[in-house]
């Protein structure tokens, strides 16, 4: 299993950034929290539409569980850069 995320409009093409098994696992309770604030939940088996104000709130959830992983430093990096190009993100999940 994986989770991509890609801009959305791009899931054709390679994704920016792939988090696995073990990567999904550390950040799911920043999913949850997200989805406690939001009501939006990055489902690791669904497709997930993420808003530039929905990526500010992930980010915060992220650091909070100090999971740390070239997947998850990518991941945030990517996130940084929705919000401040208020584009969004499609999480592809398996």
């Amino acid at each position: 299993m994986g989770l991509d995320f890609c801009w959305l409009g791009e899931q054709k093409q390679p994704p920016r950034v792939t988090l696995n098994d073990r990567d999904i696992e550390a950040v799911l309770r920043a999913f949850e929290k997200l989805k406690d604030r939001t009501g939006v939940f990055v489902d690791p088996y669904a497709d997930t539409r993420i808003a530039p104000e929905q990526a500010k709130v992930l980010i915060v959830e992220i650091e909070k569980t100090k999971a740390d992983s070239d997947g998850i430093r990518r991941l945030l990096n990517l996130l940084d850069e929705a919000v401040k190009s208020s584009e969004w993100i499609i999480a592809v999940g398996d």
